[in-house]
């Protein structure tokens, strides 16, 4: 079929020809392998052109295995097995349709690499073989250009890109087991070496052939070992690719962490189909059906208008391929939007029209920071990087952010760490000093703050507040209740929050943190939704759906009540927009509210 040495030999096996159905006519073989040989037939009565793979007898489990995978599959996007017999001498064999334009690696031979546009409809096209397989539980285990084959090369912006070779393929609870290790070692993803496995090992060897198809090369050569060596340590290079979108989706399926990966290849469908669209985002914004004003009072940094308009009062559907984890507020001058932010990347959508052009963010992950309200600062592997929601410029602050849990921003210093160290970096200069933290059991908080302090959470549980100074040592430490999950600051004072679970269901607490006072506990009550901080102080949403803020005077204020459940909550940095979200088993619907200025 496709993975096969070429053979010029024209030679065939007299019992093969004597054993051989009379319905079909061999012709010439086409290659061998180690588990069979291939041959180049037809059909006696329809002349029809046919594939015959033969297996040798002692080989018996892997004929089972590629009978298993590849018998009955029906799609356009993978070479139909159309028959099989046995021979009898022993022999199985398995009849293919037959692709007459060869296979993606011959092509190659003759021009080195393909147009964009080319690369991004093979690999549309592959991911739709691959979204149909992985919905079979089957992972293919052996993408590679000798495993696809074009229908014609004549125009080859026309051409159809099958997926072939089912030899190598297993069952998901096969992978889930670690006992599989049937594949190519150039193309392999690193946890297939060591461990389970699961779907997003088959875009891992995609995201090596896409780099192949762009760039004329593979990422990593050398031999199995060295390939080995690579596939789990080494970064690829990916400056070559001139085209952002689609070097941040490289980026993406060529993840060492099967986490920061595409799940499966629905959802790398989805981010690759926001490539091919200009980065548009789907969704009809219409407005809700209530017609009262929403009584939302958020202390703004502007003057506010308390009545919500109508106009804002949007819903959006959007289909979930994977479920969001938070949302972001934003805008761009006058005109507000929200990002959706999954484990491995993030979505804009602008309610003001059903298709937009701001991008979608690929390999991008939590955490991630505000800076304003049209400036993000995101994770993207092992850098932080800036991006202007108005120019979509994006900017690299800090290379090498190993392992990264949580960082801030405030004017010429960065503040990072992983579960090692803290590292606090002065950016225009690039000199950094490092500190020695413990390991957290829950996400570290850190925090720039007035003339050059900063706030570190420690302890073994994160139940510390510490102070430190520029060169990161501690200079006061405060012991608080529980795990520190968001705090914020307000001119001289700090607000923490802190979680506690002292019964069945886990609780917060406030804490005012200065340097002139001790410190100071309000406990909550209720139980909390969701949680978020502003420049104006911390917010929560309760689970009757009242939304509450509070300041330096731990006073928690009631400041409005959402219509309806939220599962995820954000409000603007300026607090002029609230996005609120509630989820369903397939849809997020996404809500928008604005508080409107009186004067600016």
């Amino acid at each position: 079929m496709s993975s096969y040495d070429n053979s010029s030999s024209s030679t065939l096996d007299p019992l093969l020809l004597a054993q051989l159905p009379d319905r079909y006519r061999i012709h010439h073989l086409l290659g061998s392998s180690a588990y069979s040989l291939v041959y180049r037939a037809s059909e006696y009565e329809s002349h029809t052109a046919v594939i015959i793979k033969c297996f040798a007898p002692s080989i018996r489990g892997a004929y089972l295995r590629e009978m298993a995978a590849a018998f009955g599959i029906s799609h356009p996007g993978i070479t139909r097995c159309i028959d099989t017999f046995h021979l009898t001498d022993g022999r199985a064999c398995m009849v293919y349709e037959y692709v007459k334009a060869g296979t993606l690696r011959d092509y190659l031979r003759q021009h080195v690499k393909l147009e964009l546009n080319i690369v991004i409809s093979c690999l549309r096209q592959l991911l739709q073989a691959l979204d149909y397989l992985h919905h079979l539980q089957l992972i293919h285990c052996d993408i590679k250009p000798e495993n696809v084959l074009l229908d014609q090369t004549e125009e080859i912006e026309k051409t159809r890109f099958i997926l072939s070779d089912l030899g190598a393929a297993c069952p998901l609870r096969e992978a889930h087991e670690g006992q599989h290790t049937v594949g190519s070692p150039a193309y392999c993803a690193p946890e297939r070496l060591y461990e389970k496995f699961s779907f997003n090992s088959d875009l891992y060897s995609l995201g090596v052939m896409g780099f192949e198809l762009v760039m004329g090369q593979r990422p990593f050569e050398g031999s199995a070992t060295e390939l080995a060596r690579a596939h789990l340590k080494q970064v690829p290079d990916l400056s070559g690719i001139e085209y952002a979108p689609l070097r941040d989706f490289l980026a993406q399926l060529l993840q060492k962490d099967p986490r920061l990966r595409p799940s499966n290849a629905q959802v790398a469908l989805h981010l690759l189909s926001r490539i091919e669209r200009g980065y548009a985002v789907d969704g009809s914004w219409q407005p809700s059906a209530a017609t009262k004003t929403l009584p939302i009072r958020l202390d703004k940094v502007v003057p506010v208008d308390f009545n919500v308009p109508e106009q804002w009062r949007l819903r959006l559907h959007l289909p979930l391929t994977q479920r969001p984890q938070r949302l972001l507020s934003l805008h761009l001058e006058q005109h507000p939007v929200i990002g959706v932010v999954y484990g491995t990347h993030i979505e804009f959508a602008q309610p003001q029209a059903s298709r937009t052009g701001l991008q979608v963010l690929l390999n991008a992950s939590a955490p991630l920071q505000n800076v304003g309200t049209d400036q993000l600062l995101y994770v993207q592997g092992n850098r932080l990087l800036h991006l202007d929601l108005s120019t979509q410029v994006r900017t690299c602050l800090w290379e090498d952010c190993d392992a990264l849990l949580a960082f801030h921003l405030r004017g010429e210093y960065l503040i990072w760490c992983n579960q090692r160290s803290g590292h606090i970096c002065h950016l225009p200069s690039g000199e950094q000093h490092v500190y020695r933290v413990q390991s957290y059991a829950f996400a570290p908080q850190v925090r720039l703050w007035r003339d050059g302090w900063l706030l570190t959470s420690g302890g073994r549980i994160n139940q510390l507040a510490q102070l430190r100074d520029l060169h990161g040592h501690v200079q006061a430490e405060w012991t608080l209740d529980g795990p520190i999950v968001e705090w914020c600051e307000l001119g001289d004072v700090m607000l923490a929050m802190t979680l506690t679970v002292t019964g069945r269901e886990p609780s917060y607490a406030l804490w005012r943190l200065s340097l002139e006072s001790d410190p100071r506990k309000q406990l909550l009550n209720e139980p909390i939704l969701n949680y978020g901080s502003t420049a104006q102080g911390l917010f929560w949403l309760t689970q009757d759906q009242q939304l509450y803020q509070c300041g330096v005077d731990l006073h928690a204020r009631c400041i409005g009540k959402l219509p309806r459940p939220a599962s995820l909550l954000h409000i603007s940095a300026d607090q002029r927009y609230l996005a609120a979200a509630s989820l369903t088993e397939n849809a997020m619907l996404l809500d928008l509210w604005e508080n409107e200025p009186k004067s600016y």
